[in-house]
């Protein structure tokens, strides 16, 4: 018998021990804390692609026919409520890659719906000087009162203009970007 009091001795003490645990834990909490939890997730989405060859600029004899070449993407992720009120921050990573000798100007235009700019940039995509493609990244990142111009965006255009060099118009441009989200949640 002295191994059944001792279970009963064993249990009496848990029991005990679990209590004064349980209620010294809760005496001084103060569950208005909950209100300073804040949660900051980012979101990472791809957004254009294009490759673009000579197929793009010059006509069947070889002559330029064409100086620029342009896209447009909607944005209808944009008019979610949670991305109306809760992004504090956005960037824009665009990689390409240029076989091209002939650099590139490229312009990145969000629209509203009646068409007018909400906000825009631009960068240099420079051209190849040996037989590989040249590879650049440019980020652009939108913050602030740009932010707020930028939510009313439906629409992203993204438009490449060559630059016309005395080297023929041969090669291929790789053109990948993707946006970043940086949410704020409290």
């Amino acid at each position: 018998m002295p191994i059944m009091d001792f279970y009963k001795t064993l249990r009496t003490l848990f029991i005990c021990s679990f209590v004064l645990l349980a209620t010294g834990c809760v005496k001084d909490q103060d569950f208005d804390q909950a209100n300073e939890i804040v949660l900051m997730p980012e979101i990472e989405t791809d957004l254009v692609y294009l490759q673009l060859t000579q197929d793009n600029f010059v006509n069947s004899s070889g002559e330029a026919k064409v100086s620029f070449v342009s896209q447009t993407t909607n944005l209808d992720f944009i008019r979610d409520g949670f991305i109306q009120n809760d992004l504090n921050r956005i960037d824009f990573t665009f990689d390409t890659a240029n076989s091209f000798k002939q650099s590139f100007n490229t312009v990145v235009t969000f629209l509203d719906e009646a068409g007018q700019v909400t906000y825009e940039f631009s960068f240099f995509v420079p051209g190849s000087t040996t037989d590989e493609a040249a590879n650049s990244t440019y980020i652009e990142s939108i913050m602030g009162d740009d932010l707020q111009r930028f939510k009313n965006a439906v629409r992203l255009q993204v438009s490449s203009s060559i630059i016309l060099s005395g080297d023929p118009i041969m090669g291929t441009l790789d053109f990948k970007s993707k946006a970043r989200l940086y949410f704020e949640f409290n």
